[in-house]
């Protein structure tokens, strides 16, 4: 009787440990952003006076624990030049996603 307390104890506490370990919210929405997305992001940019609209963007995230770096290509049609790169950094806090275009040295 007395070993079949001591297993049951033992089970009981290692089912207990898993109650207990939890995953870091920011680093999880990291692991989920890792990859090529590709989509309209709206974007628009201004040329020789004349404003053009990105016809799709695609943003490269290679994430680390919870910030990595990247790119964002805006591709355009009817307009002088077919595509707008970018180098990007991006980190993830408080769940949302801070992304910094490197080139500009400003924040999305």
């Amino acid at each position: 009787m007395k070993r079949l307390t001591t297993i049951l104890t033992l089970i009981i506490t290692a089912l207990l440990s898993f109650t207990f370990t939890s995953c870091d919210p920011d680093a999880e929405v990291a692991y989920y952003m890792d990859g090529t997305w590709k989509g309209n992001i709206y974007v628009s940019s201004e040329y020789d006076g004349m404003v053009y609209k990105a016809a799709y963007s695609e943003v490269e995230f290679d994430s680390g624990y919870n910030s990595g770096d990247g790119y964002w290509i805006d591709y355009y049609s009817n307009s002088p030049y077919d595509y707008v790169a970018n180098h990007i950094t991006w980190v993830v806090r408080d769940q949302n996603i801070y992304i910094y275009i490197l080139e500009k040295k400003t924040r999305i």
